[in-house]
C-alpha cells in the first residue's frame, strides 16, 4: 500500500476544525514535498472548488492525477457534457491526459442514458485521454449493480478504524477473485478520528461520547497520537493500492509519512462501529 494526496481541503472547507481553504503557497509546498518522499497520486474532483486549478498552478504533470465528474445524469446531451468537463479539467490541471476519471456521482452508470457515458467512457479511453475508470462509492451493496452495468479499473471506498465494511472486497482483490484498483479514502474520517473529544467539535457527536471516550483512555495507555493509529491500520495492507490521505497542511503530510515509515503498527484490533449514523459523513447533522 502507497499514499495517494487527497486535495478536498485544497480548494474547499471539508474538515470539520478546518476554517480555511489552502493556499496556492501551501499547496505547493505540499506537492514538492510529495514529489520527494516519492508519493506519485493526487486524488481530486471538479466538485473541490478551486483544487484543480490550484494543482495545475503548483505543476502536477509527473503525477498520476485521479479527477471525479459531477453528477452528470440529469444532462441533456451527456456525452458533450462528459467531454467539456473532462477537458476543463485537463486545462485547469495542466495535463494531456488523466491516470483515472471516477464517477463522484456512481449510480449516473445506472440511469436511462448509461450507453451514452459508456460509450463517452470507451472513447475517451482509446483516445488516452484516460487511462482508468471507476466509481468513488460508500457502500458494498452497490459494487454489484455498478460492475453489472460497467466494468471498472478503480474503485474508492471508505475505510478506517471504525468503518471496516468494505474489508471483505479488499480481502477479495487479494485473492484475485476481484482484481481492481482498491484506493481508500476517509482513513481519518474527516477529521474526527484526530480527535479525542469529537462533541466539542459538534454536539452531534455526543451520542458516541462514551465510545470516544474509550478511544481516548486507549490512546493515553499506549502513548501513542491519533493520526499515527489511523495511519498504522491501513499501511501494510497490501490489498489496497492507493491510501487516500486529506491533507490540511504540510506539516500533517509529514506527521503522516512519519507514521506510514515508521515500524510501529499499532491499533485497537476492536475498535469500530456499524452506526451508519457515526461511520458515513453523508448522514451527519452537524
Amino acid at each position: 500500500m502507497k499514499l495517494a494526496i487527497g486535495t478536498a481541503q485544497f480548494g474547499m472547507n471539508y474538515n470539520l476544525y478546518s476554517s480555511e481553504t489552502m493556499s496556492e503557497k501551501e499547496v505547493y509546498s505540499i506537492i514538492e514535498y510529495a514529489r520527494r518522499i516519492g508519493i506519485d497520486t493526487i486524488d481530486t474532483a471538479i466538485g473541490y472548488g478551486s483544487a484543480e486549478t490550484k494543482l495545475g498552478r503548483a505543476g502536477v504533470s509527473d503525477f498520476k492525477i485521479i479527477t471525479k465528474l459531477s453528477k452528470i445524469s440529469s444532462k441533456k446531451n451527456i456525452k458533450k457534457f462528459i467531454f467539456e468537463e473532462v477537458n476543463k479539467s485537463l486545462e485547469r490541471l495542466n495535463v494531456s491526459s488523466l491516470y483515472g476519471l471516477l464517477l463522484h456521482s456512481p449510480n449516473d452508470i445506472l440511469c436511462n442514458h448509461n450507453n451514452e457515458i459508456i460509450e463517452t467512457i470507451e472513447q475517451l479511453k482509446k483516445n488516452n485521454i484516460i487511462h482508468n475508470f471507476g466509481y468513488s462509492i460508500y457502500e458494498p451493496g452497490e459494487i454489484d449493480n455498478l460492475e453489472n452495468s460497467y466494468n471498472s479499473d478503480i474503485l474508492q471506498v471508505p475505510y478506517n478504524l471504525l468503518d471496516k465494511r468494505f474489508k471483505n472486497i479488499i480481502n477479495l482483490n487479494l485473492e484475485k477473485t476481484f482484481p481492481k484498483k482498491i484506493y481508500v479514502r476517509s482513513i481519518f474520517l474527516r477529521g474526527i478520528l484526530l480527535h479525542q473529544n469529537p462533541s466539542a467539535i459538534s454536539k452531534y457527536f455526543s451520542n458516541w461520547d462514551n465510545f470516544f471516550l474509550s478511544w481516548k483512555k486507549w490512546l493515553i495507555e499506549n502513548d501513542i497520537d491519533p493520526l499515527s493509529v489511523c495511519v498504522n491500520y491501513i499501511k501494510n495492507n497490501y490489498n489496497i493500492e492507493r491510501a487516500i490521505v486529506g491533507i490540511d497542511s504540510l506539516d500533517q503530510l509529514k506527521s503522516i509519512y512519519s507514521a506510514y515509515v515508521s515500524n510501529r503498527n499499532l491499533y485497537p484490533k476492536n475498535f469500530y462501529s456499524n452506526d451508519i449514523y457515526l461511520i458515513d459523513p453523508r448522514k451527519w447533522n452537524l
